[in-house]
């Protein structure tokens, strides 16, 4: 059949290599771009995802649960399905404080300092609300401490994950129950030694918030 109007793939490149698979990414799309025509593609890979698509759409249990550009599913989730499906991203569980229509003000767990944040659409019934705030890695600092209470997470650096271009520390926060936390930490920045005290800063705008009784947490 010449000159197709839709393409359909279900996972053409599930049996190659890394290396392979990531150049075939790049040569279906040209071919794409060449011939003009709409893919469809499924696959269940969220870097091939996110590397080949003009547009996403994520499923769960039979259910969309957003469609939208890669930038807008990675940094704007909807859900927090959506937010631990698509990249890697951190869930640390708060308390609602007070709320109006543009901020929320949040109190970590085994935190003194409340926190105030963006309010991204997230139903608020009230103070005490039980919520997930949702950090990315790399949207996270990684700084010394020495216990201050004010500071934003405090834990104990667990261990260092080298996986080639990146570096991820995995910080315990006894406070959470031992939750670890996930910080992706530049090559030019120095990590304390495994077992010191730190401190994890992020930007306000990086955070989103995500309610317990959505239905659809992980």
């Amino acid at each position: 059949m010449f000159n197709p109007p839709v393409i359909l793939m279900d996972e053409p490149l599930g049996a190659l290599d890394k290396k392979l698979r990531e150049a075939m990414q790049l040569e279906i799309k040209r071919i794409q771009e060449r011939v003009g025509a709409t893919v469809v593609y499924v696959t269940h890979d969220q870097e091939e995802a996110l590397t080949m698509s003009d547009r996403v759409a994520v499923m769960h249990r039979g259910a969309l649960q957003q469609i939208g550009t890669p930038e807008e599913l990675y940094h704007h989730p909807r859900t927090a399905f959506v937010a631990d499906f698509v990249g890697s991203i951190n869930f640390l569980p708060v308390t609602a404080v007070s709320s109006d229509e543009h901020n929320v003000v949040v109190l970590l767990k085994g935190s003194t300092a409340p926190l105030s944040l963006k309010r991204s659409g997230t139903r608020i019934s009230g103070p005490g609300q039980h919520l997930h705030l949702a950090l990315r890695p790399e949207h996270l600092n990684l700084r010394p401490t020495r216990w201050d209470r004010n500071s934003t997470i405090e834990g104990t650096l667990d261990s260092v994950v080298f996986a080639g271009a990146t570096r991820t520390a995995l910080v315990r926060v006894d406070a959470m129950g031992e939750e670890i936390v996930r910080v992706q930490v530049p090559f030019s920045e120095t990590i304390p030694e495994k077992g010191a005290l730190v401190r994890i800063e992020f930007a306000p705008q990086d955070a989103r918030l995500f309610s317990l009784d959505s239905g659809d947490f992980r």
